[in-house]
């Protein structure tokens, strides 16, 4: 069950300050004109008349007036010039409707009081408070604009801190403006922060365990994954404003300086640096959008400040090397050591996913688990060293590029050179086959003409079978370099090429001087071809 909240009316939740202003804000918002905003806000939320009156008059017109709006009374003072608003609270006064019981701290923009509500049903319920009340003292002095500028990021945090609902996140009950002090009243917790513990320990000599410095920092960043979740980014993770009550549990308190996640600029108006310095991110520190690995980053300059004793130097996380902190602390556990290095990481995208991964990855190393986080791989060392020492890299890679391309001209030219050659001797050896191939062919049209001779010569002198050798020597040449013309087809028709087949193993061959008979003695038998018709076109076969 969520823990109920004081109210300034126990009758009426609705009747509340902070929903007052907040509906006025969402009415000018909208465009409607300011007096009937604010009459009808007078109407709405009767019970706080007099301070919305006093917030109107001191800080709504002040606002206006900053912006250039026009306004009737020109002598407008910042809402924290009066005496009444330097004045600091003292024991027994009244803020609003609670008591105040004495003082409990002071900050840099506000102090922090004791108290317990007026109303007897509520003091029952609720005990005693803590009531923030903005270090009017502090402020006096300042021009209207800075003034502003507090007022509102110390309202924010109201806004901030009631949108989470977390263990260890101290809540905020009620606020309101009162007596020209802006208020809010959160729960009272008994305790002190880190920061005031370490300077303890480190007066004596101690130091944090690694085990509860896991576990301390494992608290912390499950309550600030929540306040991610919720959409807001702290941006001042540091021990002042981590609480530790008397069972030694830590509280995130403080968001002041919260944006949403969806906001650009990290500055403010002013354009001063928001933030404590020594625990910013490198991104939050040069003004570029801030997201939730910001905060692990502070969270994790935490953890190495509770493992090491002291908060180690700012030099040392503000390159891209990662420091070996065991160099701090020789006894330093490497699994401490590399969730510490992850949280650090110069590069946003390089550090844990979200905070709650950096609790998961710790409550391993308290189980003693193999952790997800992985130290720097030899490949990602180099990249890192070379964005870093980029200009002397290019250097070097100009020179092995120019290098590289002098010793590329001389082989591509020697390369040229052999393919030149190559095709030279190329081009002779085809000139050379094409005369080898001309002088064949001259060869053969040189025979062919001699042998046609020899057949004219044959068939003068009735040598049919010489003729019909020297015939058929011709008879099968390439069609390209076909020699044979008139003269061989007229030889051929004389001695009627079509011949009869004879075995390849003829042992003899006899035939009669007219070549109408031929005779052939074979292998195993012999055989006698006959013509059948006076044109020999036709052979019968007899075996003998």
């Amino acid at each position: 069950m969520a823990e109920e909240q004081p109210r300034a009316d126990p009758d009426d939740d609705l009747q509340s300050f902070p929903r007052a202003l907040a509906e006025y804000h969402r009415e000018i918002g909208a465009g409607k004109p300011e007096p009937a905003v604010r009459s009808d806000i007078f109407r709405r939320f009767p019970h706080h008349a007099g301070e919305l009156e006093l917030w109107f008059d001191r800080v709504v017109r002040l606002s206006a007036s900053t912006k250039g709006t026009e306004i009737s009374d020109s002598n407008v003072t910042a809402p924290f010039s009066t005496n009444a608003a330097t004045r600091p609270l003292e024991a027994g006064d009244c803020l609003a409707q609670y008591q105040i019981l004495g003082p409990l701290g002071q900050g840099g923009m506000g102090a922090v009081y004791r108290a317990r509500h007026t109303h007897e049903e509520a003091a029952k319920r609720f005990g005693e408070v803590a009531i923030k009340v903005i270090a009017a003292d502090q402020l006096h002095g300042f021009d209207v604009q800075t003034q502003l500028e507090v007022v509102e990021r110390f309202y924010r945090e109201v806004e901030v801190t009631r949108q989470i609902s977390h263990p260890n996140i101290i809540p905020i009950y009620d606020w309101g403006f009162a007596n020209e002090k802006c208020y809010y009243v959160m729960k009272l917790l008994k305790g002190q922060s880190l920061n005031e513990r370490l300077n303890a320990m480190g007066n004596q000599g101690e130091v944090y365990l690694e085990m509860e410095a896991a576990k301390l920092v494992e608290t912390v960043a499950r309550a600030l994954h929540q306040a991610h979740v919720a959409g807001v980014v702290h941006r001042d993770i540091k021990p002042g404003n981590i609480f530790l009550d008397e069972q030694g549990q830590p509280h995130l308190l403080d968001f002041g300086l919260a944006k949403s996640i969806t906001e650009r600029s990290e500055l403010t108006r002013g354009g001063a640096f928001v933030g404590t310095h020594a625990y910013a991110s490198p991104e939050q520190r040069e003004g570029k959008q801030i997201l939730p690995s910001s905060d692990v980053f502070s969270l994790g300059i935490v953890f190495a400040e509770l493992i090491l004793g002291s908060r180690p130097p700012d030099f040392l996380f503000r390159n891209d090397e990662p420091f070996p902190l065991r160099k701090l602390n020789p006894i330093l556990q490497s699994d401490a050591e590399v969730i510490c290095q992850n949280c650090l990481k110069t590069e946003p995208a390089r550090r844990f996913a979200s905070a709650e991964a950096l609790a998961d990855d710790l409550a391993r190393f308290q189980r003693k688990e193999r952790i997800h986080a992985r130290p720097e791989s030899f490949s990602e060392r180099w990249r890192r060293r070379i964005r870093r020492n980029l200009t002397s890299t290019l250097v070097a890679l100009a020179g092995v590029l120019s290098i590289l391309l002098v010793v590329g001209v001389f082989y591509t030219r020697g390369i040229q050179e052999e393919r030149d050659e190559a095709e030279r001797q190329r081009g002779l050896a085809d000139s050379g086959r094409k005369e080898a191939d001309r002088q064949k062919s001259l060869v053969s049209r040189y025979r062919f003409s001699s042998d046609m001779n020899l057949a004219q010569r044959a068939w003068e002198e009735r040598h049919l079978l010489r003729m019909r050798e020297l015939l058929l020597i011709h008879g099968s040449a390439p069609v390209q370099d076909d020699p044979r013309g008139f003269e061989w087809d007229y030889l051929a028709r004389m001695c009627q090429l079509d011949l009869p087949h004879v075995e390849a193993f003829a042992r003899s061959v006899a035939y009669d001087p007219q070549g109408r008979t031929l005779l052939t003695l074979e292998r195993f038998s012999i055989r006698l071809h006959r013509s059948l018709y006076n044109d020999n076109s036709k052979w019968g076969i007899d075996v003998l």
